[in-house]
């Protein structure tokens, strides 16, 4: 990653969220197209926000439901 670039995860947070001003974001681009490592950490930060959009979506089980979970817990546990 270029030395001269101090905030690569906030531009790299940015580019990926559609952030950047066009200036900015064909800067990043060009800086894209010669530096791997920024490559490889983009692509790494696209998983991580990919990972957090599908965390999102999962349904928690209720209290109700976590609560009957423990109960067949203890008792499967009490037979063993």
């Amino acid at each position: 990653m270029p030395n001269n670039c101090r905030n690569c995860e906030e531009m790299i947070n940015q580019f990926i969220d559609g952030e950047l001003s066009s200036t900015r974001r064909k800067d990043f681009e060009q800086m894209l197209k010669t530096d791997p490592e920024l490559r490889e950490k983009l692509s790494r930060y696209r998983k991580i926000k990919e990972g957090l959009k599908a965390f999102r979506k999962v349904k928690f089980p209720t209290a109700r439901v976590r609560q009957a979970r423990a109960i067949v817990l203890e008792r499967v546990a009490a037979l063993s």
